[in-house]
């Protein structure tokens, strides 16, 4: 029974952090960078001028949103 429960709080873990933010590690990501498609939240993506991930110049930041 407990094995069950675990395994879904776990799922549960690993989906959230899926959707977390990878410069912050705080909010959920809902921007993704053009023209590289990396997705970051839209207070980090604010301050970058230059992807963080590859470092390719940005020319636009769209809104995403979670299926």
């Amino acid at each position: 029974m407990f094995e069950k429960s675990d395994m879904a709080t776990k799922e549960a873990d690993t989906a959230k952090a899926a959707w977390s933010c990878r410069v912050c590690l705080n909010n959920e990501v809902d921007v993704t960078i053009v023209p590289c498609g990396h997705v970051l939240c839209r207070r980090c993506s604010s301050a970058v001028s230059r992807c963080p991930f590859c470092r390719i110049q940005v020319s636009r930041i769209m809104r995403i949103f979670r299926p």
